[in-house]
């Protein structure tokens, strides 16, 4: 066989591989930065490693799609908005959403394929000219094996609607 049949047979086994596998060795960072969609012209894209705004840590469980600091259990902001500094209350759309869990039942937190469950996190958020976030992508990255995979990928950002008439939980658009 010659050298170029065993490259190609090589590339062809590594596309199969990543296939079937989204997880990979890279940084949670440049992972967005290779498969982060380009914005608009009107757009920017900003990619940055997440850290809690609580209490500055660097590690996350996964619950859905939410994030969980492990130094004080406070969630990221990813579901909500509260991850991006101008953010809104917001749904994702789509969002992956784990199995339902049964009444009474914790929902399942995120492992890597080893089985591992913290993450450091990377977070892509396109915006506006005006700073108003249209779409995220999250990346994880297993802090025990190094194994990481875009989590949401592309997610739409939608505003939420307030609870109430009276209630300012949403601003207007």
């Amino acid at each position: 066989m010659d050298d170029s049949a065993n490259t190609r047979d090589v590339r062809e086994a590594r596309v199969a591989s990543e296939a079937r596998d989204p997880w990979e060795h890279v940084d949670p960072v440049a992972l967005l930065h290779r498969t982060a969609t380009a914005p608009a012209p009107d757009e920017r894209l900003t990619i940055a490693p997440a850290l809690c705004p609580m209490c500055g840590w660097d590690q996350f469980e996964v619950v859905a799609d939410e994030c969980f600091c492990e130094g004080c259990c406070l969630p990221l902001g990813i579901e909500d908005g509260g991850v991006h500094p101008n953010g809104f209350p917001w749904t994702l759309t789509p969002a992956r959403h784990a199995a339902p869990t049964p009444p009474g039942a914790a929902p399942a937190v995120l492992t890597c394929p080893e089985g591992h469950d913290l993450f450091e996190v990377a977070v892509a958020c396109t915006t506006t000219p005006a700073d108003e976030v249209r779409r995220i992508s999250v990346a994880l990255r297993c802090t025990e094996d190094g194994t990481a995979s875009v989590h949401v990928d592309n997610a739409t950002v939608t505003r939420r609607a307030p609870c109430s008439p009276t209630c300012s939980c949403s601003a207007s658009a």
